[in-house]
């Protein structure tokens, strides 16, 4: 488990982006088992649009923030 987790960042913006970017995507994997389950499309796709504008802008800030940290390493 600790070679899992010493990619994650410690501390700080980075951080809490990539902690947002995973509950996103575990969210988005939620709505789609709601969806399987009970809810119809039409129902669906307004949350999971949300949801993904919300993933999107977490990864974006993540993968940022992992690459100006790899370019001060380098």
């Amino acid at each position: 488990m600790s070679a899992i987790a010493q990619g994650f960042p410690r501390g700080g913006l980075a951080a809490a982006s990539t902690a947002a970017f995973h509950a996103g995507v575990g969210a988005v994997l939620g709505l789609y088992a709601l969806f399987w389950l009970r809810l119809r499309l039409t129902d669906t796709l307004p949350a999971l649009a949300a949801l993904v504008l919300f993933t999107g802008a977490a990864g974006y800030q993540a993968l940022s923030a992992r690459a100006s940290a790899r370019r001060k390493l380098a």
